[in-house]
């Protein structure tokens, strides 16, 4: 799985005559462990750095912004519920038994 390392962005202006437009470049790096075989046949593990460039409109970035804020209460809920001990283990997934 992918980590996440840094974000950083980038604004920049449009001009069309009397209009301004605004556009966010978005830069997410991040890091991904790997598990190499070095020449004495010894694992070892490496980082591969990756990053993300990806351009948004304002309410583009704030549509994406809105969906993280989502999901991270969606993962404070079901922490919160496990530690409650609401949840079960249903194989290697926790389930509240409803879906």
């Amino acid at each position: 799985m992918k980590i996440a390392v840094n974000l950083a962005r980038n604004i920049s202006l449009s001009v069309d005559g009397e209009e301004f437009g605004a556009c966010i470049e978005v830069a997410l790096t991040t890091k991904e462990p790997q598990y190499l075989d070095d020449a004495d046949g010894h694992r070892a593990k490496e980082f591969m750095v990756q990053t993300i460039r990806f351009g948004t409109d304002p309410d583009g970035l704030r549509g994406i912004a809105k969906g993280f804020l989502e999901w991270a209460d969606e993962a404070d809920e079901i922490a919160t519920k496990a530690a409650a001990g609401k949840l079960k283990l249903y194989g290697t997934a926790l389930t509240d038994g409803k879906d």
